[in-house]
């Protein structure tokens, strides 16, 4: 259970939430997850990070398969189960291969990946797990993505520490029937 009371609908914020809320459910649909726990508190910083978070993913150069395969490569950096669970299937819905995902999951080896999707893995396997980029993988990034993709690339997968940062503090569990990372108990 989380520790505190996420936003269940608009009557469950405060009056000076709720232009926040009704703007979220325009861009989003939905409040849910990590942002519906922000809102009652910080319905500013939540609505900062939605706006942040849409445009990312939804108004990148990278294709749908790609920011979902990076959204998969940061919850497997930060060992986040809730991020895993939300994104893994929307990955393998956007043409990710069940290899790809596997191989993440596993941090297992990247010789029988597409490049593309090697470029992505390897690229936030140095920035999220070694707090380091090289040369060599940030020239392949802008030489493959360009450089507004390598912004994109980076932007995303630093918005996911963002959002594993809420998950964690707040204690989000995904339901017991979500897809699993591997090696957490």
């Amino acid at each position: 259970m989380a520790r505190l009371p996420a936003a269940t609908d608009r009557e469950s914020v405060s009056d000076s939430a709720r232009p926040f809320y009704d703007q979220m459910v325009e861009t989003r649909w939905t409040v849910r997850g990590p942002i519906a726990h922000m809102l009652p508190y910080a319905p500013e910083a939540a609505a900062g990070a939605v706006f942040l978070g849409n445009t990312l993913r939804r108004n990148s150069t990278l294709t749908p398969a790609q920011t979902e395969l990076a959204i998969c490569v940061a919850a497997r950096a930060r060992n986040q189960p809730y991020v895993w669970a939300a994104h893994s299937p929307t990955a393998l819905a956007n043409g990710v291969s069940p290899d790809v995902i596997d191989i993440v999951n596993a941090r297992g080896p990247l010789d029988s990946v597409p490049d593309d999707d090697a470029l992505i893995i390897q690229f936030g396997r140095e920035l999220l797990e070694q707090h380091h980029l090289s040369d060599a993988i940030f020239d392949k990034a802008r030489a493959r993505f360009g450089e507004t993709g390598f912004v994109e690339l980076s932007a995303l997968m630093g918005y996911y520490m963002l959002i594993d940062t809420i998950i964690t503090a707040m204690g989000i569990v995904p339901a017991v029937d979500a897809p699993k990372l591997s090696g957490l108990s």
